[in-house]
């Protein structure tokens, strides 16, 4: 969908000839191994956790080998792992409110070791590092991780810090590789068309979802549907988020920088293909009933529409012009009528659900209160929240959440201090990315515009919802973010 440029590459050139030898036993025999993996897998024989293993003994001398087109098929892996989750948690705490319940392994873990790997092994051959330490995102992060760390002097359960801790550790590294990664080589178009690739699959089996009233049987990505039961009678999606809230997030995200690309200049084919997977976004997201997500979208997409009116042609302000219509025209269908879902969802009862969160941010406002420096610890909170609760109703102990709010979450955790660091980050990447796009034209100034759109979303819904840094919900935003920061980068080379 997204116009790959010139520099296509055929099989000759994946495969030179002199390496054809090496190649067709090589695939042949990767392909016996994957096979007997896959049916050891499904028939019981062997864990999803011993499969990744596996998977990764095998695969390593293959992508040593192929190191340049491994780099690409990996990084294709890991932003196609924001809406396919499949992960495995050892030492699980099942009843543990908040971030991560134990040691997460999961698809983009193994990924991103593979792809340092095979970066390790080009440094070596070639004898020189084109990393970019990019100070601006990486010292804020890693202030971020440092107070997270300071934290667990505090946390009464330590475990769970780790548990977290190693979590964070990890998005830092992911964003620090993609940064470098569209900086170094420019394949954020890979990382675009994966994206929308995701977005179309995630539309797909919502629509499988509804269909059939349900899961669809893909345990392995969680997929489910969700009955509300503080708005009955409607029927949320989930997706493979297991949650509407968690899918409404990642629209959130992913939607305001599709917008963004379906702007650019392209084939009338591709024009074709990518509409009804954006009104499929959008309408996947009404389905969701979020209306957390439904705000989030609303502020995202204006200000992608706002940035991009004021600089480009008359053509597309007319286009601009003409999407704006046409949602003004489904906003004013959706609340129209006495009999519609989303009229009653924005303003029939909902049974305390938005009113309980007042009680949440007051107990939260009494944690960062008492801990303001380093917090009660990461991933502490659901595990202390009830000291902190000097309310009459005592909410902590029929509703024992995390407070839905992400900024209040980060300071009571890691305290005032870990906060400021995460805006700091905020603040490179939001005044990088607009100066980049009021700057330069085209796809990337575009795609930057998105990505301001998508984060801009998802930190409003971020406002109303809870989250970790580590969590299947941040991740979408590491991926943008680095995404961003790797084209800023990269055009002031």
């Amino acid at each position: 969908m997204i116009p790959m440029g010139k520099n296509v590459q055929t099989p000759s050139m994946l495969f030179p000839r002199r390496s054809l030898p090496l190649a067709v036993p090589g695939i042949v025999i990767l392909s016996v191994f994957m096979g007997l993996i896959v049916y050891l897998t499904v028939s019981g024989g062997i864990s999803l956790f011993y499969t990744g293993i596996l998977f990764f003994i095998i695969l390593l001398p293959f992508l040593l080998i192929w190191h340049r087109y491994a780099k690409k098929m990996l990084i294709v892996l890991l932003v196609l792992t924001i809406p396919l989750i499949i992960d495995k948690t050892l030492n699980l705490h099942e009843f543990h409110q908040g971030g991560a319940k134990g040691y997460i392994i999961s698809l983009h873990d193994i990924a991103i070791v593979l792809l340092y790997i095979v970066l390790f092994f080009e440094m070596f051959r070639k004898r020189e590092i084109k990393l970019k330490s990019m100070a601006s995102y990486t010292i804020p992060f890693i202030g971020i991780i440092i107070m997270a760390a300071l934290s667990m002097i505090q946390a009464q359960y330590r475990h769970f810090s780790l548990y977290e801790g190693l979590e964070l550790i990890k998005m830092f590294f992911i964003f620090f590789f993609v940064a470098n990664y569209v900086r170094d080589s420019g394949d954020y178009r890979i990382i675009l068309a994966v994206l929308i690739a995701g977005l179309a699959i995630q539309v797909l089996f919502v629509t499988i979802e509804v269909a059939s009233g349900g899961s669809f049987g893909v345990a392995l990505l969680g997929t489910r549907a969700v009955e509300d039961p503080y708005a009955q009678p409607f029927f949320r999606v989930g997706g493979t988020f297991g949650g509407a809230n968690g899918l409404a997030w990642y629209l959130d995200a992913v939607l305001p920088v599709v917008i963004a690309v379906y702007f650019t200049r392209m084939r009338p084919l591709k024009r074709v293909l990518l509409t009804p997977v954006l009104a499929g976004g959008i309408a996947v997201l009404i389905m969701t009933f979020s209306r957390g997500g439904w705000l989030g979208f609303a502020v995202g997409c204006t200000l992608v529409m706002i940035i991009f009116f004021f600089r480009t042609d008359r053509k597309n302000k007319v286009r601009i012009g003409v999407f704006a219509v046409l949602m003004a025209v489904l906003i004013t269908a959706l609340l129209a009528g006495t009999e519609n879902p989303v009229r009653e969802r924005l303003t029939a009862d909902d049974r305390g659900s938005a009113s309980s969160r007042l009680p949440l941010i007051v107990v939260a406002l009494d944690m960062i209160k008492h801990h303001p420096l380093n917090g009660v610890g990461l991933n502490n909170y659901t595990e202390v929240h009830h000291q902190y609760d000097f309310g009459v109703d005592k909410i902590t102990e029929y509703y024992p959440v995390p407070v839905h709010n992400i900024f209040l979450m980060i300071a009571a955790e890691i305290g005032l201090p870990g906060l400021l660091f995460f805006l700091v980050f905020l603040f490179a990447v939001y005044r990088k990315s607009l100066l980049y796009a009021f700057r330069n034209s085209g796809l990337p100034a575009l795609t930057v515009i998105g990505i301001a759109g998508g984060i801009t979303a998802f930190l409003v819904q971020g406002m109303v919802q809870n989250s970790s840094f580590g969590s299947v919900n941040f991740y979408p935003f590491w991926i943008l973010s680095a995404t961003a920061a790797g084209i800023v980068e990269r055009g002031n080379v």
